[in-house]
């Protein structure tokens, strides 16, 4: 489905400050790589459901009968009944061959969404690693520091053991998760390093979240579905205009019988009588207005998750807001403090690292923050079927 409004969602996985990143060897755009998978996936799904030329029958049904007297072969009789179609019932099966090809593809393409919607957060999740890591390699750096530094501190009994052990293990700590990020990562972008050029910011999508009104949901389309039940209700309604029920051959093998012709035609004709078909034309009706009832409680469902989503997405942006302005205060008397200290010739040196730790520590924080928000906008334009190919 395609929406102008929002026709620079496929780019909508390059966000933020341009980034690169050297956990693999090769260089590729971001939006190459999506791009890549994306063309693969609608290669795999093309090959479905091929074009098949269907041509109803004239004949619907053939009978062959045969009967015999005392089980005297010479005596046999034979019968042989066609039922004819009509142009109008060849016309109505015709038409619902179509449907019924048109609600499997939309089958296919749902299923094809779901493909199309985990490329994107594949690659959402790249970025967020490739930011992590950047982060995390920092914070690895200051580790090492402080491990070098506090073994020379515990050798001159400046340092307490336990101090010394948590130094230790939170170098480990995150040596763990610079690895375990640096695996993902390879495996999602195939060991391809991925450029992070033009991506879309937080604030461009905290803009479009708050332009969003509910008129520019794309509505699920249920109007195969009603074709399709007044596909059939034509196909019912065709059958209820054939008189013709069957036409009988019929060919007698004992000519001694004068009761009985050698061989003889015979038709039989229907009453315009709707009978049973009455009730089911009355099902099909009943089925259509489900549907549209049913359609109209999903559409309100919809909406209200849209909403919602919003709602998340614009709390979540407060929140983003408000950390950072107390992280930016504490920072900056945190600095202020640490120039008196040096200044004075009382600076610690793990307390200077200390501080350059909680500083990345808080732009970690405030990049989960993004990226939760990245990942509730990428579920909302999937909810609200503005996430097309």
């Amino acid at each position: 489905m395609q929406h102008t409004k929002f026709r620079y969602i496929l780019s909508f996985v390059f966000s933020l400050a341009t980034a690169s990143s050297n956990y693999a060897q090769d260089s590729l755009s971001a939006l190459a790589f999506l791009e890549e998978k994306l063309t693969q996936i609608d290669q795999k799904f093309n090959s479905f459901l091929p074009d098949n030329d269907f041509q109803p029958a004239w004949i619907q049904k053939t009978e062959i009968r045969t009967e015999t007297d005392n089980f005297q072969l010479q005596e046999q009789q034979y019968q042989v009944r066609l039922s004819p179609s009509t142009p109008k019932i060849r016309k109505a099966e015709k038409r619902l061959q179509q449907l019924y090809r048109e609600e499997a593809l939309e089958d296919v393409l749902e299923r094809k969404e779901r493909f199309v919607l985990g490329a994107y957060e594949n690659v959402l999740r790249a970025y967020a690693l490739a930011q992590l890591l950047a982060l995390e390699e920092k914070l690895l750096n200051i580790s090492k520091k402080e491990v070098q530094i506090s073994e020379q501190l515990i050798l001159v009994n400046q340092l307490q053991a336990e101090d010394w052990l948590q130094v230790q293990t939170q170098l480990l700590e995150v040596e763990q998760r610079v690895a375990a990020y640096k695996i993902e990562y390879n495996l999602i972008t195939e060991n391809k390093a991925l450029l992070w050029d033009n991506f879309m910011t937080i604030e461009q999508i905290v803009e479009a979240v708050e332009k969003l009104l509910p008129t520019d949901l794309i509505i699920e389309d249920i109007q195969t579905k009603i074709n399709l039940i007044e596909g059939e209700m034509d196909l019912e309604a065709a059958k209820q205009k054939k008189y013709l029920d069957f036409i009988q051959l019929e060919y007698n093998s004992n000519p001694q019988d004068i009761f009985r012709e050698k061989a003889a035609i015979s038709a039989a004709f229907l009453l315009p009588f709707k009978g049973s078909r009455k009730l089911k034309m009355e099902e099909l009706a009943i089925e259509k207005m489900g549907i549209a009832a049913e359609a109209d409680l999903q559409n309100q469902w919809q909406v209200a998750q849209v909403l919602q989503l919003k709602n998340d997405i614009l709390m979540l942006h407060q929140q983003l807001l408000v950390s950072k302005k107390r992280t930016a205060d504490f920072q900056a008397r945190t600095d202020l403090l640490l120039q008196r200290l040096q200044k004075s010739e009382q600076a610690d040196p793990l307390l200077l690292l200390s501080a350059q730790r909680q500083a990345i520590e808080a732009n970690i924080n405030h990049l989960k923050l993004e990226n939760k928000i990245r990942e509730l906008y990428l579920e909302l334009l999937e909810e609200a079927n503005l996430l097309s190919r």
